[in-house]
């Protein structure tokens, strides 16, 4: 992937992540729902191909969904994901 799209991509995510009106909460949550989904996807039917994840790169996908996934205080972390369920997705992209 070229370097102007993950530059371009880690500015977006920085902004969305440092939103913390109730606008910028909600749509965390539904990127990180999006997120889970392709990965979802990804192992099954979409036969690991790169271009079904919102990252684009397995390793920036999964780099983005913890960085999401962080920018929760404890109490608003989504209770449809765990720090569990992240691990064996990057166990899972990131195996060769």
């Amino acid at each position: 992937m070229e370097k102007k799209y993950i530059a371009k991509a880690d500015k977006f995510l920085l902004r969305v992540i440092k939103d913390n009106s109730e606008y910028g909460m909600k749509y965390r949550y539904m990127l990180l729902s999006r997120m889970k989904s392709d990965c979802d996807y990804y192992l099954g039917n979409g036969h690991r191909a790169a271009k079904y994840l919102w990252g684009l790169d397995e390793s920036e996908h999964i780099i983005a969904m913890y960085m999401i996934y962080d920018s929760f205080e404890k109490e608003q972390k989504p209770e449809w994901l765990t720090v569990e369920q992240l691990n064996s997705y990057e166990k899972q992209l990131l195996e060769v």
